[in-house]
């Protein structure tokens, strides 16, 4: 296989896989979790995703021709100095925020508290330390950073509860990438103005991921 046709069909399974990163997963059942009898609902998040990734067409060329650990670094230290320059902060306590907005007034929920400061890891055990008793709301970053000089965002979220540790419900939102297909655009472009619109696109995709797993906890 050619270096060319290598490249390709790098290109064809990391557009499958983005598709299906988003795939829907099943609604909650109203039997199975009424979320407004719950005594409380804790909407957390969880510390930040400390890497900002950076995705491009060339660098999954450079991937097929060059070693895959240099291209690695080199595409990790492209986001650690992205994410120092420009003071790039994750979106994920906005993301929960748009997502209990979107529960509270779809589901009329009255029983929800978001707690502000993050919690260090998402294992079940701290949730249960941390709260004790009630239905945990938890959303973690999955990945945050460019795509071909596009803004790209995507989140877990799920419900838990504590008093047996069972996981309710569980999604990934896709992969959002805002105006993926419009047209080519430099990284000059992307961050000029101390990046002004790196930023502005990071909260969109963040706020889509939310949407989209609102849809999914209500069945939309």
């Amino acid at each position: 296989m050619t270096a060319t046709a290598k490249a390709a069909t790098t290109l064809s399974m990391l557009m499958l896989l983005a598709a299906c990163a988003g795939q829907l997963p099943a609604p909650i059942k109203g039997d199975e979790l009424a979320l407004s009898l719950q005594p409380q609902i804790h909407a957390v998040h969880h510390e930040s995703q400390r890497s900002f990734s950076v995705q491009s067409t060339g660098y999954t060329v450079a991937a097929v021709l060059l070693p895959t650990p240099l291209v690695f670094l080199a595409a990790s230290a492209d986001g650690h100095g992205l994410k120092r320059e420009f003071a790039l902060e994750d979106p994920v306590a906005r993301m929960k925020q748009r997502l209990v907005s979107s529960l509270e007034s779809s589901l009329k929920l009255t029983n929800v508290t978001a707690v502000s400061a993050p919690l260090l890891d998402d294992d079940i055990e701290t949730l249960k330390r941390a709260f004790e008793n009630g239905v945990v709301l938890d959303v973690r970053t999955v990945r945050w950073g460019i795509d071909n000089n596009r803004g790209s965002y995507s989140a877990r979220a799920r419900l838990v509860r504590l008093a047996d540790s069972t996981v309710l419900w569980e999604a990934t939102c896709q992969d959002f990438v805002p105006r993926k297909a419009g047209a080519t655009r430099t990284r000059a472009a992307l961050v000029a103005n101390q990046g002004e619109l790196l930023k502005s696109e990071l909260r969109e995709a963040a706020d889509a991921c939310a949407d989209q797993l609102a849809g999914w906890v209500i069945g939309k």
